[in-house]
């Protein structure tokens, strides 16, 4: 899938996090596995906010590549871990700090409340590279059919009456190293980016 895809994907993985937030939260609250009476819950609430942001953070992790694996970029984006340190301690405050908590109506979680709303939002990051793993592997593997398809097209389509065979093959060489592919052109003539020919 392309953009569109992980765009739908991602922010269904996220709503259904929050909503597993706001649930556990009442539960917690309540002892009761229930939609609350006027939909209000205070700490379902409160869970259910932590746990949208700090996924949200832990996503923007996740887009530095949009395919590879974040745990094997090689170069560190230093001002991203530090606005993403900024947003936990903010999102922190804002739920906890009775005045701040109070102007929007959050309420005061419990230490397992908060980290079980830290688990559900780091739950973003296995489930996409988990996608990413699947979707690494299906590229790879439509990429190799597509090398396997230009081969066929390089040895059949080529004119006989102009057919160099070392030519022809130091192409095909060039083909299968990715180092140019191949052109169709309107009048379904066959065109290389190859500059130069094997001795």
């Amino acid at each position: 899938g392309g953009m569109g895809f992980d765009v739908v994907y991602q922010g269904v993985i996220v709503s259904v996090l929050t909503i597993a937030a706001y649930f556990i939260g009442h539960f917690i609250e309540s002892g009761m596995w229930e939609i609350p009476l006027g939909g209000i819950s205070p700490d379902g609430t409160t869970m259910a906010f932590i746990t949208m942001s700090m996924a949200e953070i832990a996503h923007s992790l996740n887009m530095r590549s949009q395919r590879g694996s974040i745990f094997k970029l090689r170069t560190k984006n230093k001002v991203m871990t530090w606005a993403a340190l900024g947003s936990l301690v903010a999102t922190t405050l804002v739920c906890e700090v009775p005045f701040l908590a109070n102007a929007f109506g959050f309420s005061s979680v419990s230490l397992v409340e908060y980290a079980i709303s830290l688990v559900l939002a780091l739950l973003m990051i296995p489930i996409v590279e988990i996608v990413k793993f699947f979707q690494r592997r299906a590229a790879e593997k439509n990429l190799t059919g597509n090398k396997d398809n230009d081969r066929i097209i390089m040895e059949n389509a080529v004119d006989p009456e102009y057919r160099d065979k070392k030519a022809v093959k130091f192409a095909i060489d060039k083909l299968d190293s990715g180092e140019f592919v191949i052109v169709e052109t309107a009048d379904d003539a066959i065109s290389t980016e190859v500059s130069e020919y094997a001795e």
